[in-house]
């Protein structure tokens, strides 16, 4: 009986601790990967399209976030740079995109285009 109690408060001792170094060692997830999986939820996204559109965010975003730019801070003082720096970026997203993927996220993302929304990408 001792034997049973002490195998189990083992087992749950460590399943505890394997939870702990899970939680430290897994990497964190940012903003811009949430951003990222809502985005996938919200255009059913498949897992190649979800890969290619995180290459490109990772390949564009850089160059953005240098510029100083967010989506909300896209307004009409914010840089021609700026702007084409995210146009470039919803283009390329767009082009991995199908027809009713595209339409749906230059709705989403229309506001990030500033005046330029009128004109968003048809690749």
């Amino acid at each position: 009986m001792k034997r049973s109690i002490f195998f189990i408060l083992l087992l749950g001792l460590g399943m505890v601790l394997g939870g702990v170094v899970y939680a430290a060692l897994r990497p964190e997830r940012t903003d811009d990967d949430r951003k990222l999986c809502w985005l996938g939820a919200q255009l059913d996204l498949t897992k190649d399209q979800q890969t290619k559109i995180k290459m490109l965010h990772e390949r564009y975003c850089p160059e953005i976030c240098r510029l100083g730019l967010t989506c909300g801070g896209n307004g009409p003082g914010a840089s021609q740079q700026c702007r084409n720096a995210t146009r470039e970026l919803v283009r390329a997203v767009a082009a991995e995109l199908t027809a009713d993927q595209r339409k749906r996220y230059l709705a989403m993302v229309a506001g990030c285009l500033d005046e330029s929304a009128g004109a968003a990408p048809r690749p």
